[in-house]
């Protein structure tokens, strides 16, 4: 990792957000922070709804677990488009007049040849779902990924305009590896042992459900939790069987 991007959002969907962000190096210094807005999202939002709707829709049907969903028959849903309309709502969202300066400084800011992990941190119950992966800020930077920040994880300098570095604490990392056929896991395995200030990382390489499960609760807090690679066919079927 070269660099760490914190965005913390702090509002409600049907008001506005105060963003605090800020860009540390690869030793969890802060080298820039500054603070932004966003308006509502409210149609980010119902989006996001329709969108899980129909995907818990869809993973009754093909479980046989029916349950009081509002779409009855999922095989009619248009994934796709709905997928297309959630980006959409997302990145106009994030287009913002408000929002775009800060925008423009993360693309100045930031290299697109490094690997860049984004960290988002909201308390909006909603936002915890969006699928952040769908910002056109990634197709600028293609090394980069997302993760979601626990609450208690340190915030942003609340004191804007103090230009002393801050050093971050040591975090706890999970990382696990499912099915790497096709896909090269290795540079990023690599990568993420090569971490400066962690104070725990656990990797799980093509564990099955139960040990994913497991592993999560003897883990205790864990501040990020990378995926990478496909579910094992294998132990799926075989356990349906």
């Amino acid at each position: 990792m070269d660099k760490f991007l914190v965005i913390r959002l702090e509002g409600k969907a049907d008001h506005f957000f105060s963003v605090n962000y800020e860009i540390l190096d690869s030793d969890l210094k802060v080298i820039h922070y500054d603070k932004a807005y966003l308006p509502s999202c409210l149609n980010l939002v119902n989006a996001l709804k329709r969108w899980r709707t129909a995907y818990r829709a869809d993973l009754s049907r093909k479980f046989g677990e029916p349950k009081n969903i509002s779409i009855s028959n999922s095989s009619e849903i248009d994934h796709v488009k709905l997928v297309h309309d959630l980006k959409i709502s997302l990145n106009d969202w994030l287009s913002s007049p408000e929002f775009q300066p800060c925008k423009e400084k993360l693309l100045a800011k930031l290299d697109p040849r490094e690997v860049v992990l984004v960290g988002i941190g909201t308390d909006d119950h909603d936002l915890k779902y969006v699928p952040w992966h769908l910002w056109s800020f990634f197709e600028h930077f293609p090394k980069s990924d997302f993760a979601l920040l626990r609450p208690s994880f340190s915030k942003v300098n609340d004191k804007l305009g103090n230009t002393e570095n801050v050093t971050r604490p040591s975090v706890n990392i999970m990382a696990i590896i499912g099915d790497s056929r096709g896909i090269d896991t290795a540079e990023d395995t690599t990568v993420i042992k090569s971490l400066s200030r962690v104070n725990y990382l656990q990797i799980l390489s093509e564990p099955s459900k139960d040990e994913v499960r497991n592993a999560m609760w003897s883990a205790g807090l864990v501040d990020i939790l990378f995926l990478q690679g496909t579910a094992r066919k294998s132990k799926i079927e075989a356990r349906s069987v």
